[in-house]
């Protein structure tokens, strides 16, 4: 105990009421049950075996929402081995007496919303800037059925499939104990699948409480697309009792005409073509002289603002969860004799205002700074125009990946810390660390910096360069860990942050782990905080759950959130009962687009960089 007193009172001294509480297990840590143990029935129609009632556990689940409005919010993620990501979303809210119901649903660019009341129904759908409008009233026949959703005719053939699964006591909420099971998935469930998919099987993993109440449920499956494309394909089901509320009549219903509102031509949105060089035809029908941009570090820091990286990543994690982006994963060239790899990073997205493309070469040698006097991380980035595949520009990759880096830090910390944040923790003094500092400080405002790390000349320098800015000084690990928000950027692969160092709310961006075997935080810390992550298939990868999610410790149901679903607005970000919440950042190619385009727009009102001819432009 005194243990615990004086390594909170050696921590963040100005940290908010919520920061300087020392670490206490919140009420949902998980707990494991030994696999010898025996209960019998843990639920209506479940025990320690799985499922042995499949109609009595979703008749339990439907009577804990009786007379209850409840919100029904459905994600879907379609990835193809091209890297192209596709994701669908819709979310459902039903009244009381399930009459009323209203739906939005969006699959890439084009979102659609439908009400009704059990005799009306209207909708609308808004595709490429155009809106239509529907509005029928069906036969009394309709207008005596209750509203009733696929998911509720569903879910008795959903949970006889895990008839044989694993169960685990997961934890307790609200005084209740929660079950985990988890087994194969079966047909029934998957001809469900709003997809247009052909699944092969599955993985399913729902939560169930006492009562029988299924507040959330998870399927990972292979499938084949109707064109033929082989897909790996996550769902997720969420479940959630909002009150005794009927649901509202939307406004547009009334303020919304019938037909279509295309938008008008010439007001498309900006930055389409500002600032671009464009192919033009001379009157030999060759093209013009167009010349690439080179940037070198200055330029790219010259040009990197971070209070505009900040949103244009928020628009990039945006772009990648609606489906309009392409971001192929990594590719590996690894060099053990170098103690180092190579690695290729494109990418493509659409924000909707603007849209770019490009691609990173960039290496991780940890011998470099000893045996080269060189970065372990360098990297070089060619910034296209999509509309051609011109190369505008050829910036370093190297600055540019540690600005980008501290901005997706901040758009994490900006949905997942506390409002009143003013302690951030720092662990690893290196290059990271600054910009760790300089995006956080953008979204929270920040006074006291506890930095920590065994390198001392690192040490010095970071508190050299803010200590004019920020009351910043040099501290353990659990000192920093004991802040309001704490950056972790180190390339371990043992934990070093003990889950008991860490505040009671406070947010972490584990920002080291981009590889397969790194691990900064202790397991404790990923079962207990809400988790959150850049991209599925990369943090489980490489990132920071890589490990215990090899190991079996962490499956899909740990996993709260993709940061695009967040961004978007499709699930909340920090909510007033979260304790700890964690962004593990693997990062991902489309942040790079995104630096790079503010980078390259700026730079060019700027005049700065070096315009040169790189390719061959003519025309032959």
């Amino acid at each position: 105990m005194l243990v615990a007193v004086l390594v909170a009172l050696a921590g963040c001294s100005g940290a908010s009421t919520a920061g300087q509480a020392t670490a206490s297990p919140k009420s949902s840590t998980a707990a494991p049950v030994p696999t010898d143990a025996v209960w019998g029935t843990v639920a209506p129609g479940v025990d320690d075996g799985g499922v042995f009632d499949a109609v009595e556990l979703a008749s339990a689940h439907r009577s804990t929402l009786d007379g209850q409005r409840v919100t029904v919010r459905r994600t879907a993620r379609v990835a193809y081995p091209n890297g192209t990501v596709r994701r669908w979303n819709r979310t459902t809210v039903l009244g009381p007496e399930r009459r009323r119901s209203y739906t939005v649903g969006r699959a890439g660019g084009t979102v659609r919303e439908r009400w009704t009341n059990g005799s009306h129904v209207a909708e609308r759908v808004v595709e490429d800037g155009t809106v239509t409008f529907r509005s029928v009233r069906p036969s009394d026949g309709f207008g005596r059925t209750s509203v009733r959703t696929a998911y509720e005719r569903s879910l008795p053939g959903l949970f006889a499939s895990l008839e044989r699964a694993r169960v685990e006591r997961y934890d307790e909420r609200g005084g209740r104990v929660r079950y985990r099971v988890t087994g194969r998935a079966g047909p029934l469930f998957e001809a469900d699948s709003p997809l247009g998919l052909d699944p092969e099987g599955g993985t399913l993993t729902l939560l169930v409480d006492e009562r029988g109440f299924v507040p959330r449920y998870a399927l990972r499956y292979e499938a084949t697309t109707r064109r033929g494309e082989r897909a790996t394909v996550v769902e997720r089901v969420e479940h959630a009792a909002v009150g005794s509320n009927e649901v509202p009549r939307p406004s547009w219903i009334d303020a919304g005409p019938r037909g279509a509102r295309p938008r008008p031509t010439g007001t498309g949105p900006p930055g389409r073509d500002g600032g671009r060089m464009l192919a033009t035809k001379s009157a030999e029908g060759d093209s013009t002289d167009m010349e690439t941009l080179m940037l070198n570090p200055s330029d790219v820091v010259a040009n990197a603002r971070m209070a505009e990286l900040i949103p244009a990543l928020s628009d990039a994690f945006a772009a990648y969860e609606r489906g309009d982006a392409q971001m192929p994963a990594k590719s590996y060239i690894d060099l053990p004799q170098y103690d180092g790899d190579f690695r290729s990073m494109p990418a493509y997205l659409d924000a909707g205002d603007w849209d770019a493309a490009g691609i990173k070469w960039v290496n991780v040698h940890v011998d470099n700074p000893d045996e080269f006097d060189l970065p372990t991380v360098m990297g070089t980035m060619v910034y296209s125009d999509p509309r051609n595949a011109f190369p505008l520009a050829i910036m370093d990759g190297t600055s540019l990946t540690r600005l980008r880096t501290g901005a997706a830090a901040a758009v994490a910390t900006d949905h997942l810390a506390v409002e009143d944040a003013r302690t951030l923790g720092i662990v690893g003094a290196g290059v990271q660390s600054y910009t760790q500092l300089e995006g956080i400080a953008e979204v929270r405002p920040i006074e006291e910096v506890v930095v920590s790390d065994i390198d001392e000349a690192a040490l010095a320098r970071f508190v050299d360069r803010y200590e004019a800015d920020f009351d910043v000084r040099t501290g353990s690990i659990e000192e920093a860990a004991a802040c309001d928000v704490l950056s972790t950027v180190t390339p371990v692969e043992e934990p070093i942050v003990p889950r008991s160092a860490l505040g009671e709310h406070t947010h972490v961006n584990a920002m080291g782990a981009d590889a397969k075997g790194k691990h900064e935080h202790e397991d404790e810390t990923l079962l207990d905080a809400k988790l959150v992550i850049d991209d599925y298939d990369q943090t489980t990868h490489s990132g920071e759950i890589n490990v215990p999610w090899s190991a079996g410790v962490l499956d899909e149901e740990d996993i709260y959130a993709e940061l695009g679903e967040i961004v978007v607005g499709e699930v909340p970000g920090r909510e007033p009962g979260d304790g700890i919440t964690l962004f593990d950042s693997t990062g991902l190619a489309i942040q790079d687009v995104a630096a790079a385009h503010v980078v390259y727009e700026h730079a060019r009102e700027n005049d700065n960089g070096y315009p040169f001819e790189l390719v061959d432009t003519r025309v032959r």
